[in-house]
């Protein structure tokens, strides 16, 4: 009886995992997935992921690591829980559990951002917790720079802390 449940248990599991990957017609599937992006020899941005579906114009990715660039220089880190990217523009929209972490230990928390790669800014649409050195606040809507310098806040905002004008 024992015998019997194991394998009916390693069947469902082996079927669950087959459910995960299962991709899309059309679509490739890859594990260690990593892309850049540079602009005249200097790299903008550096994505890791631990698995990616390219589709027919993005890149639907998992386990996202994306970190911005000045040169070789690391300005912010970028993870969450999956993403896309376009690959036409190089946005990329990140879901779930999603931070930003700076050089100097900022910090910016969401459940969903945007990186317009163009205008090289991040965008909030949903709410947001920012730490700083010396602020803390939550937000909604939000418009940044990668190191999180230049903020500009949308909708609301509320917290402690001096935020210089």
């Amino acid at each position: 009886m024992k015998r019997i449940l194991l394998l009916f248990l390693l069947f469902i599991g082996c079927k669950q995992e087959e459910e995960k990957i299962n991709t899309p017609r059309g679509s490739e599937f890859t594990k260690g997935f990593t892309v850049y992006e540079s602009i005249s020899g200097d790299r903008k941005w550096f994505l890791k992921a631990d698995s990616a579906i390219t589709e027919k114009d993005r890149i639907r990715i998992y386990g996202v690591h994306l970190k911005f660039l000045d040169r070789e220089d690391i300005r912010s880190v970028l993870t969450s829980d999956s993403g896309f990217v376009i690959e036409k523009t190089g946005d990329l929209i990140a879901y779930g559990n999603v931070e930003v972490l700076t050089k100097d230990s900022v910090k910016l928390f969401t459940d969903s951002l945007s990186w317009d790669n163009r205008k090289e800014k991040i965008l909030v649409q949903g709410v947001f917790h920012y730490t700083g050195k010396d602020e803390e606040f939550d937000g909604e809507r939000l418009e940044s720079d990668p190191e999180l310098k230049h903020i500009v806040i949308k909708k609301r905002v509320e917290g402690k802390g001096s935020i210089e004008e």
